[in-house]
């Protein structure tokens, strides 16, 4: 079993990933991670797997980000922003603005905190 994750190692692996390259092996990584959970994990497998989709975004991999994004939504319960914000960021920068819309009002229906709200209307602007 692996060691205990908070968000201090996810922080890490942005701060070391500066390449693409860098970047799809932090996405390996964080990947494995949320495969493997831990139950004194800080962090959830959807944090992980949030922080995993990024990484593939900034090294140019928009389908499989979204695809992990999606993996992030189904996981459920984020100890940060809720990962529908984050699903539907991307997926309106990859013009599918039909699936965005879906996942918007999806997020509107669940009542989400305030600071997750937020997230969203940024989206939208």
């Amino acid at each position: 079993m692996r060691d205990w994750l908070n968000s201090d190692d996810i922080e890490r692996l942005e701060a070391s990933a500066r390449t693409p390259k860098g970047h799809r092996r932090a996405a390996e990584t964080l990947t494995g991670w949320a495969r493997e959970p831990n139950q004194d994990d800080e962090v959830t497998p959807a944090d992980l797997l949030s922080a995993a989709a990024w990484h593939l975004q900034q090294a140019g991999d928009g389908e499989a980000a979204l695809d992990l994004y999606r993996q992030a939504v189904a996981a459920g319960r984020t100890t940060s922003l809720d990962a529908r914000c984050l699903l539907h960021a991307a997926l309106l920068e990859a013009g599918l603005s039909e699936e965005a819309q879906q996942v918007a009002d999806e997020f509107r229906h669940s009542r989400p905190p305030i600071s997750d709200v937020t997230a969203m209307a940024e989206n939208f602007e």
